[in-house]
């Protein structure tokens, strides 16, 4: 099936995110960001290496996600582009 048939009959994978999904991990940011600094002063040392630790592997694996939906994104357009060339040839 081309993929503007796909686009028109709504038959999206399952890892296209609505858009809603954007504004909550914006929230869920926002409070755990107002709230670190609570949550550092009541940690150990030790504690809040690790939370640095989790902090940073969760970032990194965020721009892993941004990084894969620009691919996939970028992906589709092609195809699209493509696809429409064909059909004007």
């Amino acid at each position: 099936m081309k993929l503007i048939e796909e686009l028109y009959t709504c038959d999206l994978s399952a890892t296209d995110r609505p858009a809603w999904y954007r504004e909550e991990c914006r929230d869920i940011d926002r409070l755990k960001n107002r709230r670190t600094g609570e949550l550092l002063a009541g940690l150990t040392d030790h504690q809040k290496k690790l939370f640095r630790t989790i902090e940073r592997c969760a970032r990194e694996r965020s721009e892993l996600d941004e990084r894969c939906a620009f691919l996939l994104g970028f992906r589709s357009a092609v195809r699209l582009m493509t696809e429409s060339f064909a059909d004007d040839a």
